[in-house]
């Protein structure tokens, strides 16, 4: 994981917050309609982050990452996403986990130090959206622009 702290950049790309998510529970989000995503935030140009979404929850409070961080995500390829926090889908709904084992047959997603019980889904049933590249803490220097204000 990577903390990422940066404002007022030159050479910045901006990704699209697509909601607020969780890692209690499913939540819904939007993925297909960018015509609903109302807020952006700025990024270092050569970051790999493709969208952001700002936890809900402190599901991640062990590893650093409390509710109303900016977790980072990257389109998924076919590397191994084995401890890694992912975004799944399951059905319309999303969740925000560890990818503790994922196999063929059956994922098991968890949180560290298991303060919410884990998750065992048939691998068929879900799909990974996005692998976590970094996450942002709130502070002063972060930009957002909220196209609702403009």
């Amino acid at each position: 994981m990577e903390l990422l702290k940066i404002g007022g950049l030159n050479n910045a790309k901006m990704i699209p917050i697509v909601g607020i998510g969780l890692t209690k529970d499913f939540f819904e989000v939007d993925f297909n309609d960018e015509m609903t995503w109302n807020k952006f935030l700025q990024l270092e140009n050569y970051h790999s982050a493709q969208f952001a979404i700002e936890l809900g929850d402190n599901g991640f409070s062990e590893l650093g990452i409390s509710q109303g961080d900016y977790l980072l995500f990257q389109n998924y390829s076919y590397d191994s996403v084995r401890e890694k926090i992912i975004t799944v889908r399951s059905e319309e709904r999303y969740i925000i986990r560890l990818a503790t084992n994922v196999t063929p047959d059956t994922s098991i997603l968890t949180v560290p130090a298991n303060v919410y019980p884990p998750l065992e889904l048939m691998s068929e049933n879900i799909r990974i959206i996005g692998v976590e590249c970094g996450f942002i803490k709130p502070h002063d220097d972060m930009v957002i622009i909220d196209t609702n204000d403009l």
